[in-house]
């Protein structure tokens, strides 16, 4: 997964951005199909926010946790995405439901397909 951190009105340091990876790759566990993920931490007048959005198969998902502090940011943003990629992958799941098989399963051999 490619992963691209942003700090817009303040120096991210390495720890912080070591951090940001860590989570980043933890949420891949929810959603393993996700290509690419952009990390956008910002400081404002009125606290600081963190954004995510990511590129998960022909799809773009984005969410924005904001706190006063960037820890608490972080932790809200990492919550919504964490309720956001499961809710993604349990539609991608029911799509089957009824006979049809998601467009993505089609490509598969048949054996492939049903595990």
């Amino acid at each position: 997964m490619d992963v691209n951190i942003t700090a817009r009105h303040f120096h991210a340091s390495d720890r912080l951005k070591a951090k940001i990876m860590e989570d980043v790759l933890h949420l891949e566990r929810f959603c393993p199909n996700i290509v690419s993920c952009h990390v956008i931490m910002s400081k404002e007048k009125s606290g600081r926010s963190v954004e995510f959005i990511f590129n998960v198969l022909h799809k773009r998902l984005s969410v924005k946790g904001n706190g006063e502090t960037l820890p608490q940011a972080l932790s809200k943003a990492m919550e919504k995405a964490e309720h956001l990629l499961k809710k993604h992958r349990e539609k991608i799941k029911d799509y089957g439901h009824g006979g049809i098989k998601h467009p993505l399963l089609l490509s598969l051999p048949e054996w492939e397909a049903e595990s």
